[in-house]
């Protein structure tokens, strides 16, 4: 079972990788 700290931790590093790549704001 995948603690929700993980997910949290794992998408928050894709978002913060594509927010480099191409921010959205």
């Amino acid at each position: 079972e995948l603690s929700l700290q993980c997910i949290d931790d794992y998408l928050d590093g894709k978002l913060f990788d594509l927010t480099l790549i191409r921010p959205s704001v």
